[in-house]
């Protein structure tokens, strides 16, 4: 079962709460999904982490993209 799009659909409702990407990185973990990684890498700049960490962070999603993993975008 795809759990996805009612994940992104808690995320649209509550645009200003990290828990609902964190709740839905777990989920792909459990499914080994690689997206899983790229959600939190993402979250993770989103809470405003070190310039040293960001640096690191911003590099492995762009690696993660280049990979073809494609990020999960709520529109």
């Amino acid at each position: 079962m795809d759990l996805v799009p009612a994940f992104v659909q808690d995320i649209l409702e509550h645009p200003d709460d990290l828990a609902p990407w964190w709740i839905l990185a777990d989920w792909l973990q459990e499914q080994d999904d690689p997206r899983a990684e790229l959600v939190l890498a993402t979250t993770r700049l989103r809470s405003e982490p070190t310039a040293k960490e960001a640096r690191k962070l911003e590099a492995r999603v762009q690696q993660m993209l280049q990979q073809g993993i494609e990020p999960i975008v709520p529109t």
